[in-house]
Parts: C-alpha cells; sequence; structure tokens
C-alpha cells in the first residue's frame, strides 16, 4: 500500500516533545508494513536526521521550515513582516496564528507536486497540518487527520486559570478561534483521530463530524526500558516536559509556586528535579524560591537514569488536550507516577493499582503517601507497565492508523 504521512516535525530521537517522540515510533512501524512516503518540516540542524529516514522510506522530502533564527537581517524583516501578517490574519480570518506561521510556500509546492501520485493513504499529523488537505481535495486516496491534541481545550483550560481579566479576554478569543478553525477543518478528512474521548466528544459536539475517532497514542516499549528502583533516592520527584507547551510550564509553576512548599513543610528531605529545554523565566524564578532542593536540568537526552534515581514521577496538570505522553513514558518504564485528573486523561489509571490520580490538596497526601511506601508504589510502576504493553503499544498505534485505509471515501467523493 503506498501511503503519505506529512509532518511539521521530522521524527528523530531526542526531539524533546511528546507527539514528536511518539511519531517517531510509528513512522518508524508504519515504514515496516507499507511503502511510505514522509514529508516534515526541518529546522537547522536536523539534515543527519534525515537519511536514515531514507534508507526506510520509500522516499523523504525534507521541507525547511523558515523561521528567524534561518535567515540574515533582512530575511528576519521580511519575516517579521509576513508573521505580523499573519497574527493580523489570525484575528479576522479562519486560522489561528500558530497554524498560520505553519503555511509555507515550500511545503504547498512539495505537497502539490506529490497530489499526483497514486496514494491510497495520506495523513496528516497535528492540525497545523490540515489546511494542506485541501491540496489533495480530489485525490482518490482516504485522507485523515492525527490531531494530537484538541487546542480548543486547552486554551479554554488556560481561560479558566487566568487571573486578570484582559488575559480571561484574550484567552476566550483565542479559544473561540481554535474551535472555530477546528470545526470547519475536519470536515476535510475521511476520517479523523484523537488519542482521548474527552477530545472526541468535544470535537465532535462542536464540528458535529461523525467520523472522529479515538485511537492509541502508540509508546515504543523497546525504547523505554524498565527502570531500576535499586537506584532509586529517597523522597525525590521528577517532572519532565518541554517548556514550549503552555500546560507543562503551568504545571511546572503549579508545582514550584503551591505543590512543593507544601510537600516540603510535612516532609523537608524532599527533592525535585525539572527537566525540559528552555524553561521560561518565571519557571526558573520559581525554581530558585525554592531553594537548593529543586533542580532545572534543562534539556537531558537520555532520560532512563533520572527515571532509575527518582522514586516517584508528577504530572500535575491542570488543563491540555490530548493524551499525556510524558505520563505514558514514565509509565512504560515501570515508574510511579502521581498525577492529576488531567495528566491522566485518557489512560486507564486505576488510583493506587497503576498509579495515583488526585487533585489540589489531595495531590500533597497522594505525593506523600507514595513516598512513604515503597514497596507499594514499586508494585504501581509495574501494573503500569503492563497497562502500557496491553494498550498503547507503538504496533497498535500503527495498526490503527494504517486503518485509514479502510474508512469510506467522504471527501471529493
Amino acid at each position: 500500500m503506498r501511503v503519505l504521512l506529512v509532518s511539521p516535525y521530522l521524527p528523530r530521537p531526542g526531539i524533546g516533545h511528546g507527539g514528536g517522540m511518539a511519531l517517531t515510533g510509528l513512522v518508524e512501524r508504519l515504514s515496516q508494513h507499507c511503502e511510505l512516503t514522509l514529508v516534515a518540516f526541518t529546522r537547522t540542524g536536523e539534515q543527519d536526521a534525515v537519511d536514515p529516514w531514507r534508507a526506510q522510506c520509500a522516499a523523504v522530502h525534507a521541507v525547511p521550515f523558515v523561521s528567524d533564527r534561518d535567515v540574515d537581517l533582512t530575511g528576519r524583516l521580511r519575516l517579521l513582516g509576513s508573521r505580523l501578517w499573519a497574527a493580523g490574519a489570525s484575528l479576522v480570518g479562519s486560522l489561528p496564528y500558530f497554524v498560520q506561521k505553519y503555511q509555507q510556500p515550500a511545503m504547498s509546492r512539495c505537497l502539490r507536486e506529490l497530489a499526483a501520485q497514486p496514494f491510497e493513504l495520506v495523513g496528516f499529523e497535528f492540525l497545523q497540518m490540515a489546511p494542506y488537505a485541501r491540496l489533495f481535495a480530489h485525490h482518490p486516496a482516504r485522507l485523515q487527520l492525527n490531531t494530537h491534541e484538541v487546542n480548543t481545550i486547552k486554551v479554554f483550560g488556560a481561560q479558566r486559570l487566568a487571573r486578570r481579566p484582559e488575559r480571561q479576554l484574550a484567552e476566550g478569543l483565542r479559544a473561540l478561534r481554535w474551535a472555530r478553525y477546528e470545526s470547519t477543518v475536519v470536515h476535510d478528512f475521511d476520517r479523523v483521530m484523537c488519542f482521548t474521548a474527552q477530545d472526541r466528544a468535544v470535537l465532535t459536539a462542536f464540528s458535529g463530524c461523525p467520523h472522529v475517532t479515538v485511537v492509541p497514542l502508540g509508546i515504543d516499549l523497546a525504547a523505554l526500558p524498565v527502570r531500576d528502583p535499586a537506584q532509586e533516592r529517597d523522597g525525590s520527584l521528577l517532572f519532565v516536559g518541554s517548556f514550549a507547551h503552555e500546560p507543562n510550564v503551568d504545571a511546572a509553576l503549579y508545582l514550584l509556586d503551591e505543590l512543593f512548599p507544601a510537600l516540603q513543610a510535612r516532609r523537608p528531605d524532599v527533592r525535585l528535579s525539572l527537566v525540559g529545554r528552555e524553561p521560561p523565566a518565571k519557571v526558573q524564578q520559581a525554581a530558585l524560591r525554592c531553594g537548593a532542593a529543586v533542580h532545572l536540568a534543562g534539556f537531558v537526552p537520555d532520560l532512563g537514569p533520572l527515571f532509575d534515581q527518582h522514586a516517584l514521577f508528577v504530572a500535575p496538570m491542570r488543563y491540555g488536550g490530548g493524551i499525556k505522553t510524558k505520563t505514558l513514558e514514565a509509565m512504560a518504564r515501570a515508574m510511579p507516577v502521581v498525577t492529576t485528573t488531567w495528566g491522566a486523561d485518557g489512560i486507564p489509571i486505576e488510583d493506587s493499582v497503576h498509579g495515583r490520580v488526585a487533585n489540589g490538596d489531595a495531590l500533597v497526601d497522594a505525593l506523600l503517601d507514595s513516598l512513604a511506601a515503597r514497596e507499594a508504589r514499586h508494585t504501581m510502576g509495574r501494573n503500569a507497565r503492563v497497562l502500557i504493553e496491553a494498550q498503547q503499544s507503538v504496533d497498535a498505534a500503527a495498526h490503527a492508523w494504517l486503518a485509514g485505509a479502510e474508512v469510506p471515501k467522504r471527501v471529493g467523493s
């Protein structure tokens, strides 16, 4: 079967964000089961990561993503102008700014040429790539969209937590813009995929789209060995997340400003490590306020030793769409997890069996109880690994992805 996959990111090890990491395992599996053509935006320094895919895929098209880091001063001024235009257009048009900046001429040219080829299934990863599907509106292939995250849910969550009225208004307008975009663009596809039932329910409700389905994200278990709990340090907590993702910044601040001081008051020896590329200034400042008990590690390419050395993985998410890859990966390593209902969304965690799920003050209690009960938390970790093996394997994800070739043809028929 001839398949085309279009991605805003080049799949590669160490990409630094959950969706990209899951996509790496998915593309590897797909290349083993079909004649796969991969099209992806690439960033500066990623050329060495393109070549291995050429050996696995039928074809690879690496399209340079134009950003202000990649051009000279004149180019930056032009790019600034185009970004200002995109931001203005997003206020009155149908595309949110984040989507608008991914609409680049080089990608349009590449896909327009590929639209002449006889693919049977064309898949678009992430919502910002969805507008390109219109280049295939009259193509006989099935068209499918993997949303990864319904942004309307995420942005309404940010509005709920905003404290200042002007911020509430801005987030509310942004959420309405995303809702308008997401409710429209899904109708350009024969099949739309989500990772959680909540995403599916919300997207179906405001779009009226009848062909939205839930699929597994897919965790490459072979790449995530089971941790060695013999190395863990008592009283240690680990937080991992991409700080380019707003809900992770909020979770880190919530952890540093509210949860960690409450933990220290009841257990003075507690320690916390936060891992993620380029933490913003407000996260750095919050970490400094907590003193030497908090370590801000930045980006760490190999997380294995950190999972061995820490007693608990904490994911105190307060909002966000999609499934939380950080939670899945910790569970896949048999790492005991303490999270919130948002952090567990889409994962059938039975409290005290596969991990702890709690909110507010109860989250502090769950963390302290788990730190105090070594054998109980290790049992939760082992149960978590079994759960991920059963429900979130990358093979299951690849099978679900390729099932798009079997759905009825709706678009352009």
